[in-house]
């Protein structure tokens, strides 16, 4: 499903130029010998240093990510978009709460919009084969929700750092704008997406009753994102996260648990979420819940087609009007 690709979140337009320019550079043997001896400045400052050859495992026109061997154990450098160099911001921002559920961070340069990382371990998804995976989702979820609970009082500040902002009203508004294009949906179709917006605010105020203040809201949590490491678990690429109700980030969960292990687990990884917030949600306010979840990851979608470069754009485009059409079938 489109919404379960692995993908980032970018709040402005950039020109096709830009990205094309990126991902380019990111492939020469210069940028890539600078990269190399950032990284081992970096890791020498910690008493590490490179044992290996370099991998390139991830490339996209947004971020690249290199596979570092070093004393000590893998690293990761990882760059991105300028336009993107807010995520070290954020994890600091996090870090003062729940440090252990974040990835470790050895050192950034964000005016390079660069990160140095220590490897967090084996993928979620790579441990479903083994026993217990609903065990390892609920802890995470788990431990994800006290996050959230605990960086509630930094919402301004996640903000102001560079996560955007869907709160309450300005997700309707984001909304709003997103339909002054049709999305190759027919006249009908638009006015009737219009026509959920007075719906939407409905369950805007559904979920304002529970008392559940806004927090950061990572909008890619999926078992790709996940990772455990010695029993541990830690969550990576905060580059989708915004500030919104957090139980926003049911929607991902649900959908891909539902999806990889059955309805009987995903009901329990939901409890498991649920549980540290202490709050008795009805089932109408999780729908509501969901629903806006929905809207954040189809505004989250459409940031990303603006991202990428024009011949890369087929697959977003392709997907929009299936989000939208998906959204009238959740909210008909």
């Amino acid at each position: 499903p489109a919404h379960q690709r692995d993908v980032v979140r970018h709040g402005a337009i950039l020109s096709v130029a830009l990205a094309e320019t990126s991902e380019t550079l990111w492939r020469t043997p210069s940028w890539l010998a600078e990269a190399r001896g950032w990284t081992e400045e970096q890791l020498s400052a910690h008493g590490r240093e490179i044992t290996g050859p370099i991998e390139q495992p991830h490339l996209q026109q947004w971020a690249t990510a290199l596979r570092v061997p070093a004393t000590g154990g893998v690293v990761w450098f990882k760059a991105c978009l300028p336009e993107l160099a807010f995520e070290p911001r954020v994890l600091e921002l996090l870090a003062a709460h729940r440090p252990e559920l974040l990835p470790t961070v050895l050192a950034s340069e964000p005016a390079r919009a660069w990160l140095l990382l220590e490897d967090a371990g084996d993928r979620l998804r790579e441990l479903e084969s083994q026993p217990d995976q609903v065990g390892r989702w609920a802890a995470a979820v788990g431990r994800y929700a006290e996050l959230q609970r605990s960086a509630a009082a930094d919402a301004d500040a996640l903000v102001a750092a560079g996560a955007t902002d869907r709160r309450g009203e300005r997700l309707l508004e984001q909304f709003r704008g997103l339909l002054e294009h049709d999305h190759g949906l027919t006249s009908d179709e638009v006015e009737r997406l219009r026509g959920l917006l007075p719906k939407l605010r409905v369950y805007v105020g559904q979920l304002d009753e529970l008392g559940v203040p806004d927090s950061i809201q990572h909008d890619d949590l999926h078992d790709g994102n996940i990772f455990v490491r010695n029993g541990d678990c830690r969550i990576i690429d905060w580059g989708d996260s915004c500030v919104a109700h957090p139980f926003h980030s049911l929607t991902l969960v649900s959908a891909v648990v539902e999806h990889r292990l059955g309805p009987e687990p995903a009901a329990e990884v939901r409890e498991a979420y649920l549980e540290p917030w202490s709050v008795s949600a009805s089932p109408e306010q999780l729908d509501a819940a969901f629903r806006l979840g929905y809207v954040s990851g189809t505004l989250k979608w459409h940031e990303v087609r603006n991202l990428v470069a024009d011949p890369s754009r087929e697959p977003f485009d392709d997907a929009m009007p299936l989000r939208l059409r998906r959204l009238l079938e959740l909210c008909g």
